[in-house]
């Protein structure tokens, strides 16, 4: 062989290495794009977790408040008591509750809608379900309204105690959902990229 030869078999062998070598940066880029993809997208469900819980959190905040003020009204023994200012409180309570409530919700909505997006259902659920319950209670609220304003004579005090027990059987549901809710969430929000 001449040197020519040998020189076009080296420059041969350098162009085989040289393609070799770029599609090793192709292979390594991609891998290193589809990494940078899946971390993104571990910030961004970590992003939702952590939006979600402080929604939750407001949220839950809100209407256990609500619950509370509503509740504290129906703490009342006495026969002799004034109905009928009892229910006038009730419902201004309740109109203060569910103004308190109402940005908290609204914020809890985009963080669902969000959480959708990033999070898996079950995750995502949570929020949901704290949408519902507020809608519920609502729907219970506007009942023991009227059921205060139709109460008949004498009978006023168990109407009241059964307002007051479901109220805190519903505080103690809303606390459930949120410790579970939180439960989830929390660890998903502490994602270190």
């Amino acid at each position: 062989m001449v040197a020519s030869e040998w020189l076009d078999v080296l420059g041969n062998i350098g162009d085989l290495v040289g393609g070799i070598a770029t599609v090793a940066a192709v292979v390594l880029g991609l891998r290193e794009v589809h990494r940078w993809r899946e971390q993104r997208a571990e910030e961004k469900k970590s992003e939702a977790a952590a939006r979600g819980l402080v929604a939750l959190t407001r949220a839950h905040n809100a209407i256990l408040g609500w619950a509370e003020a509503l509740e504290d009204i129906t703490d009342v023994e006495d026969p002799e008591m004034d109905f009928e200012a009892l229910a006038e409180r009730f419902q201004a309570a309740d109109r203060n509750g569910r103004d308190a409530a109402e940005q908290a919700l609204r914020d809890l909505h985009g963080a669902t809608a969000e959480a959708y997006v990033h999070l898996e259902n079950r995750e995502a659920g949570f929020l949901a379900n704290v949408q519902s319950m507020s809608a519920e209670m609502r729907a219970h609220v506007d009942s023991f309204i009227t059921e205060l304003e139709c109460v008949p004579a004498r009978s006023e005090i168990e109407v009241v105690r059964r307002i007051r027990a479901t109220l805190r059987e519903g505080r103690a549901f809303v606390q459930e959902q949120f410790q579970s809710g939180a439960a989830v969430l929390q660890p998903i929000a502490r994602f270190k990229g």
